[in-house]
């Protein structure tokens, strides 16, 4: 599985912060659309126990209500002490955007188990991944 870049990892560690132990946040800022991020379920993955969480600005068209994009990313955090970021993986798994119709999903997640995993997919999915939380980190939400 590929993994986000340190600086995205490091965002992403922002955003599990305001999430806290609830199971889900929205983040506001002036003039952009609300982020959602949300702790989803426990994942059983070859790098060791993850969680899946989804991330997405998200709107109304009409009575729809539409993610553009959402991102899932699983956490895998092997860490025994607080402060060893490298021990931090966060792996894209899949990508949405409503407006296109589009849903890929990289890593394929049966029973809380990764079963699959495209790689073309998931190496187009880091490098969104890694724009997406660039992206949040310029626009305030961390």
């Amino acid at each position: 599985m590929k993994k986000l870049n340190q600086h995205s990892t490091k965002v992403f560690l922002k955003l599990l912060e305001k999430l806290g132990p609830n199971t889900r946040v929205q983040v506001y800022v002036a003039n952009r659309l609300p982020l959602t991020f949300e702790r989803i379920q426990t994942v059983s993955t070859p790098e060791g126990h993850g969680t899946l969480f989804s991330l997405t600005y998200q709107y109304r068209q009409g009575k729809k209500e539409m993610r553009e994009p959402q991102m899932c990313f699983i956490l895998v955090d092997n860490r025994r002490m607080v402060h060893e970021p490298l021990a931090v993986s966060v792996y894209p798994q899949s990508y949405l955007q409503d407006s296109l119709d589009v849903l890929e999903e990289s890593i394929r997640i049966e029973r809380g188990k990764v079963v699959n995993v495209i790689d073309t997919w998931q190496l187009e999915h880091c490098r969104a991944g890694n724009i997406l939380l660039k992206t949040i980190q310029e626009e305030g939400f961390v």
